[in-house]
Parts: C-alpha cells; sequence; structure tokens
C-alpha cells in the first residue's frame, strides 16, 4: 500500500436520493504528508436510512495517489445494511473499487441504513487547513 485516505462521512439515503457530506485526511506514506480534504456526494438508487461512517481508500501507487488529489471525483455503485447505535449492532459492507488503482472500504459508526445506490463525489483540498 503505497497511501491512504481515511474519511469521516454522514450517509441519508431517501428513497430514490442519496446524499452524504464529510471530511477527511489524505497520507502519503512514503512522505509523511497529510492533505487535509473535504467531500460531498449525491446518487440514486433505493434505500432508506442515515448513517455515519468513516471511508478508507487504499490507492495502489504515487500516480494513483497524486491524480486523486488534484481531481477528486469518484463514481461507484455500492450496497450496504447497517443497524449500529452506541457501539452495539452490525453493519455489512464491501470493498469497492472506485476507480482502477483506488479501493474504498466503509466502516459503520452508526445508524439504521439499507441501501443500494450509484454515487457520485467531489473531494477537494481543504485549502484552510492545508
Amino acid at each position: 500500500m503505497h497511501t491512504a485516505m481515511l474519511f469521516a462521512n454522514k450517509g441519508i439515503y431517501l428513497l430514490a436520493v442519496s446524499s452524504g457530506k464529510g471530511f477527511g485526511v489524505a497520507r502519503n506514506n512514503q512522505t509523511g504528508k497529510n492533505t487535509y480534504m473535504k467531500m460531498f456526494s449525491a446518487g440514486a438508487g433505493i434505500g432508506i436510512g442515515i448513517r455515519e461512517f468513516t471511508g478508507i481508500f487504499i490507492f495502489a501507487n504515487k500516480t494513483v495517489f497524486d491524480y486523486f488529489i488534484e481531481h477528486g471525483y469518484t463514481a461507484n455503485a455500492s450496497a450496504d445494511a447497517a443497524a449500529k447505535y452506541d457501539g452495539e449492532g452490525e453493519a455489512i459492507s464491501l470493498g469497492i473499487d472506485v476507480s482502477p488503482g483506488v479501493k474504498l472500504y466503509q466502516l459503520t459508526q452508526e445508524g439504521l441504513a439499507l441501501q443500494a445506490t450509484i454515487q457520485g463525489t467531489k473531494f477537494w483540498v481543504d485549502e484552510e487547513l492545508n
């Protein structure tokens, strides 16, 4: 693993529309440099609920990581089920390839949601924190 990015997110699923927003840090494991970023997503599909989750992106190499920092777009399809509150309960989500050389894992902290959506997400560098 060359680099990784960790994002805290809140997703809302209401019938055919989904959206999410969050913030995070992209860390270059070779240099130790952190880049603080923000994100917003919107999508369509079938779902209902709300959940807080952490998205962990794994980048295969520096080229893929640098491109992501500069351009910050992803599109993906996902499905998950979550029923967690105060550390109790279960959540199911799979690691998905969001683009060549980039894999995303979603870890639910809290929420109740059942969804299958196609999402588009924009990530950008947080100018105030960098």
